[in-house]
């Protein structure tokens, strides 16, 4: 499980480590969120925030986010303030706004006989090994795989849920 430290450092004012809304990525959120990884520089105000979801232009379909429920979004910022042109203008963000796994009530119950691991604590799993992988992997792999920058990565992680709350309610 995850230290709660790693996860609130840095909040303040009641800053949300992670939006629970698309209106939650305002300029405020975003500032602070680049910020923290080192992405602008103290003087730099992220002036403007457009959040879309990420489609194909020709199809209309949405993302995919992978196994899980996901979004990925394109967020286009603007900025003000002591810009030095080095600043992301474009950021596609993974967000797990919501934490269900449509599975019909018999599987969840297949599941959760399975135990831990498979079982009551999977959908959280899931999460907390992708956060994992962005901030204990990638800072040992960096210098032999390119991948895209990351620049900030958050989860408010709480245990995991209860038998009411992960199988029956899912």
């Amino acid at each position: 499980k995850f230290n709660m430290e790693t996860v609130t450092n840095g909040l303040d004012n009641n800053q949300k480590p992670v939006p629970e809304s698309f209106e939650d990525f305002s300029p405020g959120w975003c500032e602070w969120a680049l910020k923290e990884g080192k992405a602008i520089g103290p003087n730099v105000k992220v002036e403007n925030v457009n959040v879309k979801r990420l489609s194909d232009d020709d199809t209309g379909l949405a993302d995919g986010g992978g196994l899980t429920d996901a979004l990925i979004l394109r967020l286009e910022i603007s900025y003000t303030g002591e810009t030095n042109g080095n600043e992301p203008s474009t950021v596609i963000a993974k967000w797990f706004h919501k934490l269900t796994m449509n599975v019909a009530l018999k599987w969840r119950l297949l599941f959760r006989m399975f135990g831990e691991t498979f079982g009551s604590g999977m959908e959280e799993e899931v999460y907390r090994c992708d956060i994992k992988f962005y901030r204990e992997a990638l800072p040992l792999i960096e210098k032999d795989f390119h991948h895209p920058k990351v620049y900030y990565t958050g989860i408010v992680d709480k245990g995991n849920r209860n038998f009411w709350n992960g199988t029956i309610k899912n």
